[in-house]
């Protein structure tokens, strides 16, 4: 998943570069997105100061997102 990050280390968009049927179902597609939109990234910088860029996160197959009775999940860090 290649996800676009703002300067405050918020998730903005997502654009799906491999796998795109693991995320056919909109269960898991939502499950993705929740996953994303919670997630606290660390920005790129540029000179030091934090800036908007994008980053590819793998997301592997976890009982979160492809089993619909877990509702708890340990979030991702990832640095861009």
């Amino acid at each position: 998943v290649e996800v676009e990050v703002d300067d405050q280390g918020h998730f903005v968009d997502y654009q799906v570069v491999s796998g795109a049927s693991a995320v056919s179902d909109p269960t898991i597609r939502r499950r993705v997105e929740n996953l994303l939109y919670f997630t606290r990234f660390a920005p790129a910088t540029s000179f030091g100061m934090p800036m908007a860029g994008k980053t590819r996160v793998l997301l592997l197959p976890s009982t979160w997102i492809f089993n619909v009775g877990r509702s708890d999940w340990p979030g991702i860090y990832v640095k861009g």
